[in-house]
């Protein structure tokens, strides 16, 4: 499963191996938080079963949680935190489904497996950088989007 997730699909097999090798299986019921905004961040995921949501509180005071997107199988999350040590940007918890089981790296042993093995750093830096790209552009399109609708021909 794991050479199916996108940040390591360029891994050689033995690559692949040592990633699983120091991963741990963790499960949520629904609507249990893996993180909740500004946690400190001391792991990567991957979705293997279930659903995760990734939501951030509305700033109207109610309590609400805006959700801004919906991961399954394969998918990553947490992984700004391989690039800082910031806090969370956003709240993860299990969703839909009863129960969503986790793959989880700790970025401790990600960063020593990754001085010990530059080459693979390199591989699973790229493919985030890539995977970040296409985030911030579908975010600034959906902004350019919003802003459009909310002011009009201002924009043109």
């Amino acid at each position: 499963m794991v050479r199916e997730v996108e940040l390591f699909k360029e891994l050689p097999p033995v690559d692949v191996e040592r990633l699983v090798a120091i991963a741990h299986e963790e499960s949520y019921r629904r609507d249990e938080y893996v993180f909740r905004e500004k946690d400190p961040a001391t792991k990567l995921y991957v979705v293997l079963t279930g659903m995760i949501e990734i939501a951030r509180p509305s700033r109207g005071g109610d309590a609400k949680n805006i959700r801004l997107l919906r991961l399954g199988r394969g998918e990553v999350f947490g992984e700004l935190a391989m690039l800082d040590d910031g806090g969370r940007s956003a709240s993860a918890m299990a969703s839909i489904v009863p129960e969503t089981h986790l793959a989880a790296w700790s970025l401790a042993e990600l960063n020593t497996l990754f001085d010990r093995e530059p080459a693979m750093a390199a591989r699973v830096h790229r493919a985030l950088a890539r995977k970040l790209a296409s985030r911030l552009r579908a975010t600034s399109e959906a902004v350019f989007a919003l802003l459009q609708g909310v002011l009009g021909k201002h924009l043109d």
